[in-house]
């Protein structure tokens, strides 16, 4: 019975010094709440979408104010209307990561035999990075939005294209001009054989010779990167749907 007692006495101590220890080193808080970015209606020449939280909103509170939720807007270009297999599932584990995410901070955001996926870019070249990627809330505890991207020739070449961001609905600032590019800065060719010929200056692209209609394939994230918390949430990755460069 007395060792008993003594173990009992051990053990107390040993949880109480772990507690202590826990206390003044902090304990991490993760940020989480239940929210989507979804596809809206589209066209062959513009697709868009909406952000809204369904649950926890309550904890919007913690983020600081220009800490998120961002919008990260990516693409890929191929000749093929169905969407690119896989990307959501990579994206997930290589930036997710069950709720303990990194960052996008390369313009290539995921890579694979079939598909490159990379960051717009703008008519300057804007790089779009963390915590704001394209669209920053102003307000990081009203964060539901509903924004459109539309297809558009280019006004000094109109064999290119480009895309328009444009916010629908929702308090948010745009990071650059909102005249989106490819991720170098440059236009949408709209020829597979402008891309044949010269297929290394276009890894955005996957088409072939035989290639008639090419689809811009447009994803979305929403991100929320800094607060009064030690992780960095993301959104699903959502398929916008595909403008075709015509």
């Amino acid at each position: 019975m007395k060792m008993n007692q003594k173990l009992l006495h051990k053990a107390s101590v040993f949880f109480l010094a772990t507690l202590l220890l826990l206390t003044g080193c902090g304990i991490a808080t993760y940020f989480y709440v239940i929210s989507a970015v979804t596809a809206g209606s589209d066209s062959i020449d513009s697709v868009s979408g909406s952000y809204a939280i369904s649950n926890y909103a309550e904890n919007l509170s913690l983020i600081t104010v220009g800490g998120g939720p961002g919008l990260l807007l990516c693409y890929t270009v191929t000749d093929s209307a169905n969407t690119p297999s896989s990307i959501s599932t990579a994206f997930s584990s290589q930036y997710i990561r069950n709720n303990n995410g990194i960052a996008v901070t390369n313009d290539l955001v995921l890579e694979s035999t079939s598909n490159h996926v990379y960051q717009f870019s703008d008519s300057t070249g804007t790089k779009f990075r963390a915590p704001g990627y394209v669209l920053l809330a102003d307000n990081p505890t009203s964060v539901d939005i509903s924004f459109k991207l539309q297809r558009a020739a280019d006004s000094s070449d109109s064999s290119l294209r480009i895309l328009n961001l444009s916010v629908k609905n929702g308090s948010y600032s745009m990071n650059g001009t909102g005249e989106l590019r490819r991720y170098n800065g440059t236009s949408f060719p709209l020829q597979a054989s402008t891309i044949i010929a010269n297929p290394d200056s276009y890894p955005d692209y996957q088409v072939s010779e035989t290639s008639k209609t090419l689809y811009l394939h447009v994803f979305a994230a929403m991100s929320i990167t800094e607060g009064s918390f030690s992780n960095i949430y993301w959104t699903q990755l959502a398929h916008l749907g595909y403008i075709e460069l015509t």
